[in-house]
Parts: structure tokens; C-alpha cells; sequence
């Protein structure tokens, strides 16, 4: 009989028969897994181990890492890794998972749906917008204003922004001057901007600026300040899930994609900033030419590189939904998705979604929330959710096991006990199943040898299916530093008709396994 080549791995297939997973086409040629655990796919369809993580710092609840932040029970901490240390920042109001949004400014914007939040430049964490004030009392006071019907609006600022502009208060004022109360600052607030407008006017313009504390303040002389332009704003409302789009904040609370004007990240237009869905929104990303929106059954696009306020239409994607918490982006390409009840959902430019696992497998039943991680090498760029990793030069697909992290930055991951780093050499168990082999006939046969092509660290070892057992071997040799072949020796007395045939590990050493060869030697009995 001719040797049987595996060449090229092309992920796991789960919709193939297990006898049925090498394929040659025009399009595509190679191998099919049945299985492959703790295994990436290269570039070049050879096999590698994944990399392992490690506790680091046991701290049970921990979850929301982010660029030195990260969420334990209803508070925000500043932390230290690798060591774990934890400094108090601030109390929330929840803790829901926290999602946070990089913008142009450079500012950092998070929210976990009920708080809505911002990192200041002076590094503290502050509400992301100061809330329009109540209308203010008035009272007619002596001054220098003429008798008429006057306008008073108040708003108050911060150390970066103006927040929003309260209602109108109207009074006839007789004695020339009107008398303000002034309410009490929220938090953040440092400055009281008060408005005044014309003598029987509308447009309000800056009268006075001051810092916050006082109860009260007199308004004797016409305003000589810019006009408001804070009128018909509101805080944007906080949500389960925010990015930047193009200058605005979008912000996600159950139904509603809330965005922000204009750079102006925390405040919105109640009247024309807010897009309704048919259900709850699980995830969504900003694309240069329009938004991709995902329910738990749907997937929409939003054209347009602006969302300005005037009618603005949705279109269905596709009848798939995606998991919450799961949105990616590549760190050096324009590549960027979520998990999908289809896999990965690769989120192109035009409203173009590709689905790379959904011809050959199926995910089976998906966890409530998830989180993503894109890792990076020369030899395969690939992304990691939901207990899936796909390499995303070449769509190849394979599981992790033990990798159920809830959240991802800079190495380190959190977990439900605690801190891990992510990329070390620790030990990993691993599995591949490459599938039934017959070897091309129907005859009894045995198996004599089976050639890996591999650079590994430690001889690889070979499961080896038969008349329902299965044995172990190992590689006579092993090659840390290059490529080689090694030989697998079956037993002598080995013989079905057909074979299940698996790579299998536990250990701590990397490898790179290019190829799989069998050197099959038929009898002539058929049973």
C-alpha cells in the first residue's frame, strides 16, 4: 500500500463523518480534525501547542481587567500585577462586568451599565458627565437691567468639559436685577456657569462663571458672554457595552444604542441621539463606515461614517446572534469581530460579515457572556472565545480547555480565582484526534510505522485506536531546535480494518507538528 500523507491541517470539522476528513479541491486541501485540544493551527496548517497560563495572584471574584484597572465587589481597584496588589479607586453602584472605550483624546471612558465613568487627565476616575441642573429659583432684585421678562440657565463644568444646560427659569423683572439660588454641586463640578438672556429674549448667553460653593448669586448688568451651546443635552445614559465610533461615544443599555455628540463623549441629544432594536443588544463595534449591531438571534449594519441626528436606518445582516462580551480588534490590522452563535464573526468593512467556522463546525451550546483575546506571532495571528480559537489568516478552528478567563489586557487574564498571566510554558494538555483511517481499503490491515514531522521539545507521543482499545506510543527521538522526522513504532500485533488515531500530551514542551505519515500494510483478510 502507498504511505498516507496528512500535509496540512485545516482545523476541527464536527459537521464530516469521522472517516471522511481529508479533502482536495481546487480551493482547499488537507486534513480535518475530528478533535484538537490546546492546539493551534499555523499559517501553514502545521500543528502547535497553545500557551499556557499560571495563577499569579489569588484574589476569588476579580473580573474587568483593563490597563491597571480591574473590578472586585461593586469597586474599582488600581492593580498591580504580576504581584496583585489592589488599591481602592472607587465604589460602584454594580458589578456587572465593566466596559471600557479608548478615544481620539486619549481619554478612558468605562461603564458596567449603571455607572458611567471617565479617567480625568489628572488620572482620577470621575462620572463621564455633569448632569443638566433643576431650573433655578429666581427672584426680582434691584439692579441695573431694564423692566422685562428675563431668562436664567445654569449648567456646571468640571476640570475638562461644560456639562448640560438646565431648563429655562423665566421672571418679570420690575427693580432691574435678578436674584439666582444656586443649587449644590454634583460630584466633579468645580465651576457654575450662569446664563441670562435679553430683555424678552430666548438665546441665553453667559453671564458669569464662577467656582461652585456659593448659595446664591445676583445678576444686576446684561449678559456680555457666548451664547449656550449646551441646550437639548443630557449625560449619556451608561451601558452594558460602549466604543467610539468616528468622535461619539456609543453607549449600549438593553435595547438602545445611545451616541454622543461630537466629541463631547459623555453627552448626547435625548431627542435624536438614541437608535431602538428589535431586542436587547449582546454586542456591538464601530467599523470606519458604519456599526454592527448583534441581539441574541440577529446580526444588523448601520451605513455611514457619522450618525448626525437625522433618520437613520438598519439593516439585517444575518440570522445569527452573538454572545455578550466577546467584540475583538486586532492590535496592528483592521480586523475585528465577536463570537457569534455561528463561531467567529469577522465584521468587514460594508456590512459584510464572514462566518469561517460556520461550514464546518458546529459551537453547540454557548456560555451567557464571554471575552476575547487576539493573540499575536510571527507564525499565526488567532483569536480566542467561548472555548474556541480560530486562526485568522486561514480560518482553521480548534478548542481550548482550562482557558475560561473573563477578561484580557496586557498578559494577564482574570478568572474566578483570581489573577493569571497568559503565555507562559507551563504544562498543557492536549489532545488531536485525527479521525478514522482506513488507509483506503476495506482489508484488515496493521500499521508498521507512523512518521511525524515535527520540531518538539520532547518525543511526541501517538494514541492509536483499534478492535475498541486504544495504545500509546512514543516517538523514538525528538528535536527542540529544528524540524525533523520521527518515528512511531505500533505494535507488531496491531491489525483492524480501521484505525482512530490521536496526538496526545501533558507536558510543558512546545511543538510544531507539520505532518503525519503512515506506512499501512494491507492483508489479505477482509474481517
Amino acid at each position: 500500500m502507498k504511505p498516507i500523507r496528512y500535509p496540512a491541517f485545516l482545523g476541527i470539522n464536527n459537521r464530516l463523518p469521522a472517516t471522511s476528513l481529508s479533502v482536495k479541491t481546487p480551493d482547499k486541501s488537507g486534513r480535518y480534525l475530528a478533535d484538537a485540544v490546546n492546539v493551534d493551527i499555523d499559517n501553514d496548517g502545521s500543528l502547535c501547542r497553545r500557551i499556557a497560563s499560571e495563577l499569579v495572584a489569588e484574589i476569588a471574584g476579580v473580573h474587568s481587567l483593563f490597563d491597571g484597572l480591574a473590578v472586585l465587589s461593586s469597586s474599582l481597584y488600581v492593580v498591580g500585577l504580576p504581584g496583585g496588589s489592589m488599591a481602592l479607586e472607587r465604589i460602584l453602584e454594580s458589578n456587572s462586568r465593566m466596559s471600557y472605550a479608548e478615544v481620539a483624546d486619549g481619554r478612558l471612558y468605562l461603564s458596567n451599565g449603571t455607572d458611567g465613568l471617565r479617567r480625568n487627565c489628572a488620572g482620577a476616575i470621575v462620572p463621564w458627565a455633569l448632569p443638566a441642573p433643576s431650573a433655578p429659583a429666581l427672584a426680582d432684585i434691584a439692579g441695573g437691567l431694564s423692566a422685562g421678562r428675563y431668562g436664567v440657565a445654569i449648567s456646571f463644568s468640571d476640570d475638562e468639559h461644560e456639562g448640560a444646560l438646565s431648563e429655562m427659569g423665566a421672571i418679570d423683572v420690575a427693580g432691574g436685577g435678578v436674584r439666582v439660588t444656586l443649587p449644590t454641586a454634583p460630584e466633579g463640578a468645580v465651576k457654575i456657569n450662569v446664563y441670562l438672556t435679553g430683555n424678552d429674549g430666548d438665546v441665553p448667553m453667559l453671564h458669569t462663571s464662577q467656582p461652585v460653593g456659593d448659595a446664591s448669586i445676583d445678576l444686576a448688568t446684561p449678559a456680555d458672554g457666548q451664547q449656550s451651546i449646551r441646550e437639548h443635552e443630557a449625560p449619556l445614559p451608561a451601558g452594558s457595552r460602549i466604543f467610539e465610533f468616528n468622535g461619539r461615544l456609543c453607549s449600549v443599555s438593553g435595547n438602545r444604542l445611545y451616541f454622543s455628540q461630537p466629541y463631547r463623549y459623555g453627552y448626547y441629544r435625548p431627542a435624536s441621539g438614541v437608535i431602538p432594536f428589535p431586542a436587547d443588544i449582546t454586542c456591538a463595534a464601530g467599523a470606519q463606515d458604519g456599526i454592527y449591531v448583534a441581539t441574541a438571534t440577529h446580526t444588523y449594519y448601520i451605513a455611514g461614517r457619522d450618525l448626525d441626528g437625522q433618520e437613520i436606518a438598519f439593516r439585517l445582516v444575518g440570522k445569527f446572534g452573538a454572545v455578550p462580551g466577546t467584540e475583538f480588534e486586532h492590535p496592528d490590522r483592521p480586523v475585528f469581530g465577536w463570537f457569534s452563535t455561528k463561531g467567529f464573526a469577522i465584521l468587514n468593512p460594508g456590512g459584510e460579515v464572514s462566518l469561517p467556522m460556520d461550514g464546518a463546525v458546529d459551537v453547540g451550546a454557548l456560555p451567557a457572556s464571554g471575552a476575547s483575546l487576539v493573540l499575536t506571532t510571527d507564525r499565526r495571528d488567532r483569536v480566542v472565545s467561548c472555548g474556541w480559537c480560530i486562526n485568522l489568516g486561514n480560518g482553521a478552528a480548534t478548542r481550548y480547555e482550562d482557558f475560561d478567563f473573563t477578561s484580557f489586557r496586557g498578559g494577564f487574564a482574570t478568572a474566578p480565582d483570581g489573577f493569571h498571566s497568559i503565555g507562559s510554558l507551563g504544562e498543557v494538555t492536549y489532545s488531536v484526534d485525527f479521525g478514522l483511517e482506513d488507509f483506503g481499503t476495506s482489508a484488515e490491515k496493521r500499521m508498521p510505522a507512523i512518521y511525524l514531522g515535527a520540531q518538539c521539545g520532547d518525543a511526541l507521543k501517538i494514541r492509536v485506536g483499534a478492535k475498541n482499545e486504544s495504545y500509546d506510543y512514543q516517538a523514538r527521538s525528538f528535536s527542540p531546535d529544528s524540524l525533523d522526522i520521527h518515528r512511531v513504532d505500533p505494535g507488531k500485533g496491531l491489525r483492524d480494518n480501521w484505525f482512530r488515531i490521536s496526538l496526545i500530551g501533558d507536558d510543558g514542551a512546545d511543538f510544531t507538528l507539520a505532518s503525519v505519515e503512515f506506512a499501512p500494510v494491507a492483508s489479505n483478510r477482509r474481517i
